[in-house]
């Protein structure tokens, strides 16, 4: 039977708690940081939620250590993180090769909302609330809605475009 990679057996890894207290308080050699990146990839792909948001984590505090952000700008793309992956291509002034180039033309013309990149999950919510609130028969087709997101989700400018499409409607916010 496999055993699943949780944060409790990680705790228990007397060697992998080293090598991450290392990774935290000690600069890291060429081979050092190739086996952190080797735990990253590992971790993003455990079936555990928690050891793939602890591996988010080691892959940010790898960036900022390394400054190097090509691993973070490849993995935030394909989460659909794009306002990090944006903000990546914007600090290394743009083009580095072609496909960070129309990464960064496609993030502009898909998760761009009011002037503001979106992450594929708040696009999600902005496309699905927008198709409900545009039908004109919206009063039998909805009735109500409950958003429980994050805060800075975008859940304002959500809100705001909801009752500016249902101007006609009477609409009360509770």
């Amino acid at each position: 039977m496999k055993k699943t990679l949780t944060l409790n057996s990680l705790k228990r890894n007397e060697e992998f708690l080293k090598f991450y207290e290392k990774f935290l308080f000690e600069e890291l050699d060429l081979g050092e940081q190739k086996k952190i990146l080797s735990l990253i990839v590992l971790f993003l792909n455990a079936k555990e939620e928690n050891v793939n948001k602890f591996s988010y984590r080691m892959l940010l505090i790898y960036s900022i250590k390394t400054k190097n952000f090509n691993p973070l700008y490849e993995i935030s793309v394909n989460k659909g993180l794009y306002p990090i992956t944006k903000k990546i291509f914007d600090i290394k002034n743009g083009y580095e090769n072609i496909y960070t180039e129309i990464n960064d033309i496609e993030i502009k013309n898909h998760f761009e909302i009011d002037n503001i990149i979106r992450t594929h999950q708040q696009k999600q919510l902005f496309d699905e609330i927008s198709e409900k609130h545009s039908y004109p028969h919206i009063e039998s087709y909805i009735n109500s809605h409950i958003i429980v997101a994050p805060t800075s989700y975008g859940k304002t400018e959500l809100m705001i475009k909801i009752i500016s499409n249902l101007k006609k409607m009477r609409t009360y916010v509770y």
